[in-house]
């Protein structure tokens, strides 16, 4: 699975000058044309309402106005989007901030599309391994002692072992001496979920998993075996197992027979509660949902239900809308 198919908040094009509005354009489309949610503004001295809201920030402006630019959102490098600049012509991408977490393939990918030149500065790229952050990713854990990634780094780039318990395989894209489970040699472990052995002595990177809440909005016209299609084209579309779903929820009481063919749990939403929503990343509603006074269903019930982010923003499967809220 290619980066952008990873985009599922999508991302937001910023142009600072018209002389960048080509550029952001053609971006755009491009971007558009391989299925990625995309947004494109103008910037008007506040990007702060954005920041937490798309999986990547792509800045066409100069790199020393972006450097600026960002100093004033980042917070840290667990919660930052991917940030990425392009000069108003289109030649260069460079990632600027959260190179590990997916910008430098973020950089790479629009460099293929644009036909620009990536530039990418960061070690384990140069090696030709996987990041231990592109790795989380695709794991779907959240590292929780970052502090630790220096040493795991010191250790990834000298070829050293890094041994992983809590998973039975690697991700086939996985590049890098990452081996699964636990040897005599072993001095790097990455622990995925709770660890359940003594790990003494040795290093360790927790990687807690997260659990996910799936909405779901649907066609008067659905029937329940297109609704359980969706629900399963979607999370292999996450790479996500059904244990990590803590509930199904929707507005509609017939999904719940969707959830329990699935062995799920159901949550039905009510209006109101879609209403007491206050998630300002919340896809805004089309002109069909405004004409019919609905802000949205299935973002909004996956957040009502306990989600505390949007993981995928809501896509459209036949006559079934389903968004994924992380908790």
């Amino acid at each position: 699975m290619s980066i952008l198919e990873r985009l599922w908040r999508g991302v937001l094009i910023v142009y600072a000058s018209d002389s960048g509005a080509d550029t952001a354009n053609r971006l755009f489309r491009l971007l558009r044309g391989t299925g990625v949610p995309t947004a494109m503004i103008k910037y008007d001295g506040d990007l702060g309402r954005y920041w937490d809201c798309f999986d990547a920030i792509v800045l066409v402006m100069a790199l020393s106005g972006a450097v600026r630019l960002v100093c004033k959102y980042a917070k840290s490098k667990v919660a930052d989007p991917a940030v990425v600049v392009i000069d108003d012509g289109g030649r260069y991408v460079i990632p600027i901030l959260s190179a590990h977490w997916g910008a430098n393939e973020v950089a790479e990918a629009i460099a293929r599309l644009m036909g620009a030149e990536a530039v990418i500065t960061t070690a384990a790229e140069y090696m030709g391994v996987t990041s231990i952050e592109e790795l989380a990713r695709l794991l779907h854990c959240d590292i929780v002692n970052t502090e630790e990634l220096p040493n795991f780094y010191s250790a990834l780039l000298s070829n050293k072992p890094i041994c992983i318990i809590g998973i039975n395989e690697l991700p086939r894209e996985v590049r890098g001496s990452y081996v699964i489970g636990v040897n005599a040699g072993c001095e790097y472990i990455i622990t995925v979920g709770e660890p359940h052995q003594s790990l003494e002595g040795i290093r360790m990177l927790r990687c807690v998993p997260y659990k996910v809440i799936i909405g779901v909005g649907l066609m008067n016209e659905a029937g329940i075996n297109e609704v359980i299609k969706a629900i399963r084209t979607t999370l292999n579309r996450l790479g996500i197992g059904a244990d990590r779903v803590l509930a199904v929820a929707s507005i509609k009481p017939r999904v719940g027979e969707a959830a329990k063919a699935l062995g799920l749990p159901f949550r039905l939403v009510s209006t109101d509660e879609l209403e007491r929503v206050n998630h300002g990343c919340a896809t805004p509603p089309s002109d069909e949902l405004r004409r019919l006074g609905v802000r949205g269903v299935a973002e909004l019930a996956a957040l009502a239900a306990g989600g505390t982010s949007l993981l995928l923003r809501k896509i459209v499967i036949g006559r079934v809308t389903v968004a994924v809220a992380r908790v």
